[in-house]
């Protein structure tokens, strides 16, 4: 990953920043079907880009922009524990941890213990820790460092459940549902519970307990839409004749939509990303001659789609 030109100048001021890994994905481009190891190492670049000092706690195979490396666990250990991970390329299908393995509670509480005991060793008063809290190890180790006199931020809140104190958002639509989410919350908890029952509220770590801020101006928190490396895409002008749907195929995501508007405009419709679309469509995946469900891609794969496209189906971004 290329550092923006634009911000090559030197900074006077450098912020101390501790970003952590997913438990259960390493960030290199070989696992970008997890957007949340994605936006890690988005959010590596973008500090290093403006010159803060970057440590990152993760994988030994991790590729991101730091000044140092601290590896709490290693890819041989999550193959043994999640032998799926290789061939998944980073998805994560949350629906599981229902019942999840022996394996998957292993490496998160091994990965917890280690990036809490690094980030113990190397922290500072006054230094920025940044999180993408759905990785499971990073809740508990969150909860662990929460009193520590450090700033939390939540870089990329895409999803529903932000909660901590510092939150980035993606979108307005993102920011505006969890305020309405937190107002929610204090009205229900300050109108029905009894006040000596609230402090029980205080520390839970959950957005459905979250309530407002009152003491910190909302100006505090961000939307930065998601951001992208630039250098992992090409342009053509002259394009194919396919639709292209990118990404987990699920309903929610707009998947029968997506077939849908192929099937209507009779234009082949290149379905690439990990999930089951026949449970997902209720259809064969070989029913329409307008449909070719190809899975899960990798980088160089996604580059050739996404240059040749007439169009990509996104569905469901706000």
């Amino acid at each position: 990953m290329t550092l923006n030109p634009f911000f090559e100048l030197p900074n006077p001021n450098p912020l101390r920043c501790h970003v952590f890994s997913l438990d259960n994905v390493p960030c290199n481009t070989y696992y970008s079907v997890s957007p949340f190891a994605e936006k890690l190492r988005n959010v590596c670049w973008q500090l290093k880009s403006v010159g803060h000092e970057v440590f990152y706690y993760g994988y030994d195979v991790c590729d991101v922009e730091c000044d140092e490396k601290i590896e709490v666990i290693t890819e041989e250990i999550l193959f043994e524990s999640r032998p799926q991970a290789k061939r998944d390329r980073g998805y994560f299908n949350i629906k599981n941890e229902i019942d999840r393995s022996d394996g998957s509670i292993h490496l998160e509480r091994l990965w917890t213990v280690n990036a809490g005991y690094e980030f113990r060793k190397r922290y500072k008063p006054g230094d920025f820790c940044f999180w993408m809290l759905p990785g499971c190890g990073q809740r508990h180790l969150y909860a662990e460092t929460a009193d520590l006199p450090v700033t939390h931020v939540e870089a990329g809140i895409g999803y529903n459940g932000g909660h901590l104190p510092y939150k980035v958002f993606e979108s307005m639509y993102v920011r505006d549902f969890h305020y309405g989410v937190y107002h929610g919350n204090e009205f229900h908890i300050n109108s029905n519970i009894p006040e000596e029952s609230r402090k029980q509220f205080d520390n839970v770590h959950h957005y459905l307990y979250t309530q407002p801020d009152h003491n910190k101006a909302y100006h505090l928190d961000a939307v930065i839409p998601n951001s992208f490396d630039i250098s992992l895409f090409d342009f053509k002008v002259n394009k194919g004749d396919n639709l292209l749907y990118l990404g987990r195929v699920l309903e929610g995501k707009g998947i029968k939509t997506a077939v849908d508007i192929a099937e209507e405009m009779k234009m082949k419709l290149i379905v690439a990303g990990p999930g089951d679309y026949e449970a997902e469509t209720g259809k064969d995946k070989d029913s329409s001659e307008y449909v070719e469900v190809i899975g899960t891609v990798g980088p160089d794969k996604r580059r050739e789609l996404l240059a040749n496209a007439r169009a990509i189906l996104c569905l469901t971004y706000p």
